[in-house]
């Protein structure tokens, strides 16, 4: 959804509250107090309602589900907002009146503004400053005139402190709503927020039952006074159908799409719609209410014109275009991996199975793959689906490793590795015949480079030498290819592939999948300066995907200007997904998980930045074959429309599909298990004019 058209309906969303607020005053103010509902009572018709449009929304549209976490804060966010901060509010309206009610609700605005500045790292850019302050002005001056004030007993002073605990309410809901409604789609994340509304709303009558002193059933049975009711249901109708799904679709829609300060913002506006309305209630209108209107109208235009503060970054990705570029397959290849050179040059290894096998290599100007150019070759090399060869591009020439036996069993092998001048040599010291392998390299410049690998060696060794106690256990080692070797992870998965990033301060960031002793097998990762030991591995996300066997799907590392970030694949839960996360600016942690996948993936993934945007691809189950799938994601949470790719079996031999960054496009190269090639394809997020581009034919 574009920013213009979110800031519109989250325009819509307060002129309806401003109609509904009228309508239950209105409701509140002539019903005989023997007949009249509580504020409690409106508020649980008004979200039973919704909850029950909403599902029916989700069941015939569907939509991704969030993560478990995102789950708890939608129900929070609900149960603030909708239990909480409505009741306050229709509890304020027959004290102090709609329109005083609706502008001391304004006061969420610069809460909001201050909790997304504090814990959200939302710019507030000072155009969008400036707007609002104009907003402000305006309601001032409705202030200063009073005309849609009408006080209908009670404490004013007891009104004015239920609006002020409703924009409490209503700007913790409005944050914490915005990030869990990330990843989520927008019909299941609203039945999320009013799930927890109905549980919040439970939970106060249970409040003000034990503070009256009065039973449960008491209280639920006044709640239900306008169910039980034909003649109030239908008195009733009409306002609770404008604040439940005429006013909550769009409200939810924008709240997805508009960074917090800025929904809050926008949805606080609900003055400014009551005010032309009030006439038509019997209320009077003075000079100062119409020009308060006026100019705070012109303020909402301020901030929706202010295209620094409603574009990207907080803007969702435009969708991924595949390239009418055409390119010539390479046969009979597998195992590719594709790196990107300091310099933009873009570079493919793969294997040719032979006998003898062989390493090549080659160069992409754009349109076509130059000539292989052979790295190696051998006759006791082990060649696998899943343990690729792996490349580095740095001064001098290509760097590669490949693996090679080391012994009799079938997983007695070891990493070679050739340097730029030919030279080849084992990556590791060890030479036990067990398995090493699941390479990483990172090219640090110059001749530096960086390797990370997963280790068997403790697998082999006796007691007295398995290191750390973890007799039996793959472990996961680093070094830099001039330097000593250092242990990083003692005990992991024992064929997941690793990954690893160089970050801009020349640390490197490294992943990996953990195993616990009860068989836990959670994503990993640390950073830190390469020529040091690594500090020891945090837990990226506790999934708990419990599973005895090696599932064979790493994570994937991405680090560019941006920041960083990493993907993976998961069961966790019993649920099979596709998740990212994206780094704190200094790498001190991880957010919440994304969710990216919306079919049955089957993982095998992988991650590239593309300017401001990050790109995510993996394997998805269709039917009796597989898709290749990708989907662009910002990192303040915002996701792009997925994209089927190309389409393949989904069997082993598929392999694992890679991508890299060159000029405008991604350049993925991924295995065509069937046909035994690589194909490759070329991704693209339009920005203006695309430029002019050349087809081949395949």
């Amino acid at each position: 959804m574009g920013v213009p058209l979110a800031a519109f309906l989250a325009l819509v969303a307060a002129g309806t509250w401003a109609l509904a607020s009228h309508l239950i005053a209105r409701i509140l103010a002539h019903l005989a107090p023997d007949r009249r509902p509580s504020p409690a009572a409106i508020n649980l018709l008004r979200c039973t309602l919704a909850l029950l449009g909403f599902g029916v929304l989700w069941a015939l549209l569907g939509g991704a589900r969030p993560s478990p976490v995102a789950w708890l804060g939608l129900i929070v966010s609900g149960a603030l907002g909708f239990a909480l901060g409505d009741h306050l509010y229709f509890a304020a309206l027959p004290r102090v009146g709609v329109q005083t009610s609706a502008v001391i609700g304004l006061a969420n605005v610069p809460l909001a503004a201050l909790g997304g500045w504090l814990w959200l790292d939302q710019p507030l850019p000072a155009r969008v400053l400036v707007s609002m302050g104009v907003v402000l002005a305006g309601v001032l001056l409705v202030l200063c005139d009073g005309s849609g004030t009408e006080t209908k007993g009670g404490s004013a002073r007891g009104g004015h402190l239920l609006a002020l605990g409703a924009a409490i309410s209503w700007a913790a809901a409005t944050l914490g709503g915005h990030a869990a409604m990330q990843g989520a789609g927008v019909f299941v994340g609203a039945f999320g927020r009013l799930l927890g509304a109905l549980l919040g709303a439970l939970l106060l009558i249970l409040l003000v039952a034990l503070r009256r002193g009065g039973s449960l059933r008491q209280e639920l049975h006044h709640l239900a006074r306008p169910f039980r009711s034909p003649s109030l249901l239908s008195l009733l109708a009409p306002a609770v159908l404008c604040a439940s799904l005429l006013n909550l679709i769009p409200f939810h829609f924008a709240l997805q799409a508009l960074p917090g300060a800025i929904g809050a913002l926008l949805f606080s506006c609900t003055p400014l719609f009551t005010l032309p309305l009030a006439p038509l209630f019997g209320e009077v209108v003075g000079l100062r209410t119409l020009l308060g209107t006026g100019l705070g109208l012109l303020g909402v235009a301020g901030v929706i014109l202010s295209g620094g503060a409603l574009q990207s970054p907080t803007a969702p990705p435009p969708a991924l275009r595949l390239s009418p570029v055409a390119v010539e397959p390479i046969f009979g290849a597998l195992a590719p991996d594709l790196v990107a050179g300091a310099g933009g040059e873009l570079a493919l290894s793969y294997l040719l199975p032979g006998p003898p096998a062989r390493l090549e290599w080659r160069s992409f100007d754009g349109d076509e793959w130059s000539e292989g150019r052979e790295l190696a070759r051998g006759a006791e090399w082990f060649v696998n689906w899943a343990d690729t060869p792996q490349l580095a591009l740095r001064e001098g020439g290509p760097v590669a490793t490949w693996l090679e036996k080391l012994g009799e069993g079938t997983f007695a092998y070891g990493v070679r590795l050739r340097d730029a001048t030919g030279e080849v040599s084992w990556l590791h010291r060890d030479r036990s015949p067990v398995e090493h392998g699941f390479v990483s390299l990172v090219a640090l410049g110059g001749e530096r480079l960086f390797a990370v690998w997963l280790d068997g060696r403790n697998t082999h060794a006796g007691e007295e030498e398995a290191e750390l106690g973890e007799q039996g256990a793959m472990s996961l080692r680093a070094r830099l290819t001039d330097g000593r070797e250092v242990l990083v992870d003692p005990r992991t998965c024992d064929c997941c592939q690793t990954d690893a990033g160089r970050l801009a301060d020349g640390r490197v960031l490294v992943a990996w999948r953990d195993r616990s002793e009860e068989e836990v097998r959670d994503i990993y990762w640390t950073a830190g300066d390469p020529s040091a030991p690594l500090p020891p591995g945090k837990l990226l996300y506790p999934d708990r995907w419990q599973i005895e066997g090696c599932p064979v799907n790493g994570p994937a590392v991405a680090t560019g200007p941006r920041g960083a970030a990493i993907a993976w694949f998961t069961v966790g839960g019993g649920e099979p997904r596709v998740q990212v996360a994206f780094a704190a600016p200094d790498l001190s942690s991880f957010g919440e998980p994304l969710l990216l996948s919306e079919g049955e993936p089957l993982g095998r993934v992988d991650a590239c930045w593309l300017g401001d945007y990050l790109v995510v691809c993996w394997l998805e189950r269709d039917g009796l074959d597989a898709r290749w799938r990708a989907r662009a994601v910002a990192p303040e949470g915002r996701r792009g429309p997925l994209l089927d790719f190309a389409r393949v079996s989904g069997r082993r031999d598929d392999g694992f599909a890679r991508m890299a960054r060159q000029g405008r496009h991604l350049v993925v190269v991924y295995r065509d298990g069937e046909e035994d090639l690589l194909r490759t394809v070329l991704l693209d997020l339009p920005s203006g004019e695309a430029p002019a581009r050349r087809e081949r034919q395949e």
